[in-house]
């Protein structure tokens, strides 16, 4: 799925439940690097503390190497909807793709509203037992459901 400076990410089944078999996201340290092992540590122990609808869920985690199994959230991150034209104007693009150009409209006042307050509300839950995240940013923003195909 993705891979980072610390870990590699893969989408997983996890077929051992109870309740039946159910996707899962799996994220494995990068060999025997104590920063990589520490991170994912602090990972861990920050996603046990914050309990929250719109946090994803740590399901379990290991050792040897180091991992987390956390919850699957169906859909894709924020930077994937949001258009490429809003991090730099690009007028030789639209020239030569004015059709496209015209598809790729600024996200609505709504949209961006809804987004912002959700994000909001599960940085205050996290914030109210001392977990900061450092690093928001729309790929670390995972919207649930099926992708608009514009705003």
């Amino acid at each position: 799925m993705n891979c980072s400076d610390f870990a590699e990410v893969y989408k997983a089944q996890n077929c051992y439940s109870p309740e039946g078999s159910y996707p899962v996201v799996v994220k494995i340290s990068r060999g025997d690097n104590e920063a990589a092992n520490a991170q994912l540590e602090r990972e861990k122990a920050a996603l046990a503390r914050v309990k929250h609808m719109n946090v994803v869920n740590l399901l379990d985690a290991g050792v040897s190497p180091s991992f987390l199994v956390l919850e699957y959230v169906p859909g894709y991150n924020l930077r994937s909807e949001i258009p490429a034209c809003h991090f730099g104007h690009d007028p030789v693009h639209e020239i030569l793709n004015p059709r496209q150009s015209a598809m790729r409209k600024p996200p609505s006042w709504r949209r961006t509203r809804c987004i912002m307050l959700q994000t909001s509300i599960a940085l205050a839950a996290a914030h109210a037992v001392n977990v900061y995240h450092c690093d928001i940013k729309p790929e670390n923003l995972l919207i649930y459901g099926e992708k608009e195909t514009h705003w």
